[in-house]
């Protein structure tokens, strides 16, 4: 039979790689995708190899954020036998809460309206352009409320570590996860900047290519 402080400790391991790891990295990647496809209602082709790298890097963090928490739920729910209403911080209350989010995040993406261009003349097209509207606040502002309830048990959880591994090992864990995190949000900051202004120039250039495609025959004669 596994050691009690064991489990805990891979129960731990496989929610931070789950949440701090891969669902945040997904989330940071889902942004750039929802930034990417809003460029429709601005009347600009999105880039179809931003487009396909940014979904399925998207899909990929997600669906292995899905994998190594299912993993932890598992293992907590198989081997912890204390009464959820005895757990320190709400954790297990909350945690199946989060899982249940998640699982309810992942049907709403698997299941999407298709991305249309500008909202058109018929009722049809209106329809599909306020549908997809809809899904695309909707599944942000719940995956962010997940990912926040996620991160804010997965520190409980590193917490509630205290006596089963040494001080040391809890402070680097909870260094570690902070890092991971601050990094993450400062590249997403600088990327953000970076395709805000390509955004805004881009009808500038494209005007200038076509300028100079113009003035080439002119300029052969």
């Amino acid at each position: 039979m596994l050691d009690y402080a064991y489990v805990r400790l891979c129960h731990g391991v496989l929610m931070t790689l789950a949440w701090i790891g891969f669902h945040l990295l997904g989330s940071v990647v889902g942004k750039r995708l929802k930034d990417e496809n809003s460029l429709r209602c601005l009347g600009l082709e999105p880039r179809e190899k931003h487009l396909k790298f940014l979904f399925w890097s998207h899909v990929v963090f997600q669906a292995m954020g899905l994998v190594l928490g299912t993993a932890g739920f598992c293992l907590c729910l198989k081997t912890f036998q204390i009464p959820y209403e005895l757990v320190r911080y709400k954790h297990g209350t909350l945690g199946i809460a989060v899982m249940a989010l998640a699982y309810l995040q992942g049907l709403i993406g698997a299941f999407r309206p298709k991305a249309v261009a500008i909202k058109g003349s018929s009722n049809k097209e209106k329809h599909q352009f306020y549908l997809r509207r809809a899904f695309e606040y909707f599944h942000g502002a719940l995956g962010k409320v997940t990912l926040v309830l996620g991160l804010v048990n997965c520190f409980t959880g590193i917490a509630m570590m205290k006596g089963l591994v040494d001080d040391e090992a809890i402070v680097l864990w909870a260094a570690i996860s902070v890092a991971w995190i601050t990094c993450l949000l400062l590249a997403d900051g600088i990327v953000d900047k970076l395709d805000k202004d390509q955004t805004r120039f881009r009808p500038i250039r494209e005007m200038e290519l076509e300028m100079e495609v113009e003035m080439e025959p002119a300029s052969n004669a």
